[in-house]
């Protein structure tokens, strides 16, 4: 007889969600991290990021409203915020831990790996068997190629720096390097972006990504792209950055922006009998491991969903449910909304135009980058641009892509509109409070 009906790895979003379903359902359930409990989003991604961003904000819109009311901008106190940012998180592993006992799951602190197909071995001391497992360990930085790849800061590492340095370079053009840069800049430092590729944060249409770009140059963030990083080195404190056409940057600090990967390498797969690929684990639709059948993968560890954290949340309960009542759910990729915090914030929800023509839709396009709205005078950006994609049959949207202020919530208006089927004229109809900037919705049509 096993130990445990369910086996959870990783106590993020997607792991307590599995292990919350198979609690509830009576099934005898254990989750083991090897870092304190409570996840990656929680206390060294999502939301300290967010604070440090919205504390960025405000100091943003106070330089954007000189001379039109405020005289003096605001500054960041950068030890204050990280001293605010760490009294928010550091009561969440021991809270963690208290709703895992007090929801009757047991609780395990150590690196985990497979001994067996139901077989965990827990830092090499302690082995427990359970009829299922869920693998929900979450992401980590990619291990770049490049040589001096060891002096590169993670992301993690940078949310806990005491003082800000005076020239930050950020390697890889997605999320992290964005969000981080445009924070730095706001903060006093110089930052520069090394994309490899034409096209950064690839995720997100490219008209909007266009005008994000525009607007992080024109706030003084220096963005090269085409310019692979080839190595590093450190020089008299200070770090000489080397790109593949030969082109040489000094810089304080050296931040990894270039992308995370499923954090599976710890977990000694092979001794489960679980196939993996490049991208992660090899799965069923219904998140079910191909070769193992007892065996789940949720959240980041699954290489072929969507890296966010509600869908990470969805997956969990999509495991969980599967596994306390035999059903066969898949989930539903299909309206996720995702936002990048830059300043304004740059926001996408469905199919981008190359999307929509490659499966075959028949829609029209709205797009503009009006400068003359005045929800976007009133906190004197310039900067805004959105593209609408509307399916000619139905009426009903089919992607919807935003950048400018409050595009982060006003994405998930249009989120719910595609979630019910809602056709445009509804959303067209429907009345706004005004003056805000979902009033301006009438407008992107």
């Amino acid at each position: 007889m096993a130990d445990y009906d369910v086996f959870v790895i990783g106590t993020g979003s997607a792991g307590s969600a599995a292990a919350s379903v198979c609690s509830a359902s009576g099934l005898k359930t254990a989750i083991a991290d090897r870092r304190p409990f409570g996840g990656e989003c929680a206390q060294r991604g999502c939301n300290p990021k967010k604070l440090l961003t919205g504390v960025a904000e405000i100091v943003d819109k106070s330089i954007k409203m000189k001379g039109k009311g405020i005289s003096r901008p605001a500054e960041i106190n950068w030890q204050e915020m990280i001293d605010y940012k760490n009294s928010l998180i550091e009561d969440i592993p021991q809270s963690s831990k208290k709703s895992f006992e007090k929801a009757g799951i047991d609780t395990f602190l150590g690196i985990c790996s497979f001994a067996g197909e139901n077989t965990i071995n827990i830092d090499g001391s302690k082995k427990v068997t359970a009829d299922k497992i869920v693998i929900a360990a979450g992401a980590e930085p990619v291990d770049l190629n490049i040589e001096g790849k060891e002096h590169l800061t993670k992301s993690e590492e940078f949310l806990e720096i005491k003082e800000l340095p005076e020239k930050i370079l950020f390697v890889g053009g997605g999320y992290i390097s964005f969000e981080f840069a445009h924070v730095a800049k706001r903060a006093g430092s110089e930052a520069v972006i090394l994309n490899d590729t034409e096209r950064p944060l690839e995720n997100f249409e490219e008209f909007v990504v266009d005008k994000m770009l525009y607007a992080t140059r024109d706030d003084g963030i220096d963005v090269k792209l085409k310019s692979p990083v080839v190595g590093i080195e450190k020089v008299n404190g200070s770090y000489k950055v080397k790109t593949e056409k030969g082109k040489e940057y000094e810089a304080d600090l050296v931040v990894h922006g270039a992308g995370r990967v499923p954090a599976l390498d710890r977990l000694n797969l092979d001794k489960g009998n679980i196939k993996r690929d490049k991208k992660g684990v090899v799965i069923e639709e219904n998140l079910q491991s191909v070769s193992n059948p007892d065996v789940y993968v949720a959240g980041d560890a699954n290489g072929r969903g969507i890296p966010l954290t509600p869908v990470a949340s969805m997956e969990g309960y999509v495991a969980g449910h599967n596994i306390s009542s035999d059903h066969d759910t898949k989930p539903d990729y299909r309206v996720v909304p995702r936002v990048a915090f830059t300043l304004p914030p740059i926001a996408s929800v469905g199919l981008n135009e190359k999307e929509a023509k490659k499966a075959g839709k028949e829609f029209h396009v709205s797009s503009d980058a009006p400068e003359n709205w005045f929800y976007t005078k009133l906190h004197g950006y310039r900067n805004l641009g959105y593209k609408i994609l509307i399916e000619k049959k139905s009426g009903e949207i089919l992607g919807a892509h935003i950048l400018g202020y409050n595009s982060d919530e006003i994405i998930n208006i249009f989120s719910i509109a595609m979630s019910v089927k809602m056709p445009v004229n509804v959303l067209l109809s429907s009345t706004y409070a005004f003056p805000t900037f979902g009033y301006d919705i009438g407008y992107m049509f």
